[in-house]
């Protein structure tokens, strides 16, 4: 996530350190609820689960409103992972929405994949497109030096 960052992407660098911080705070919220560090009392977990994913979804939501200058994949990853957010807030309370959620975010992680290796073949088509002759700093911030026989790059 810092590597996004010094690399001037301050999108990828604010979703990965959000979603980060996601992880934690929900992994630390668990914990407490299994530990009796906080009362776990049904109805109060239900609307912390809730206030939880309501806040990440609104959250998403307005990275989704940045991705619509990006790429639709992207906007993709960050539409059904809002809409598996607030699908979460009614699984407290159906099993319908729990099982529309768990549906829903399976697709957004399917596509978060798709798009992850989508952008990885972009940068390394380009870079061994471009780089077949000479040292070259590539637009995704490291050193590629060809192989000139089989056209393949190496890190520096």
């Amino acid at each position: 996530m810092c590597s996004q960052l010094i690399r001037g992407n301050t999108f990828a660098g604010t979703a990965f350190s959000s979603y980060g911080a996601f992880w934690l705070g929900w992994g630390l919220w668990k914990y407490w609820e299994a530990t009796g560090v906080m009362k776990s009392v049904a109805s109060t977990a239900m609307t912390g689960d809730s206030l939880w994913c309501g806040l990440w979804g609104f959250l998403t939501l307005f990275f989704f409103v940045v991705t619509l200058r990006k790429n639709g994949c992207l906007q993709t990853v960050f539409f059904t992972l809002a809409l598996t957010f607030f699908l979460l807030i009614g699984a407290n309370y159906s099993a319908q929405c729990k099982k529309a959620a768990g549906y829903v975010g399976f697709f957004c992680g399917c596509s978060a994949i798709y798009t992850a290796l989508a952008e990885i073949y972009e940068v390394r088509v380009m870079c061994v497109c471009v780089c077949h002759t000479v040292l070259h700093d590539c637009a995704c911030g490291m050193v590629f030096v060809p192989a000139p026989v089989h056209m393949t790059t190496q890190v520096v």
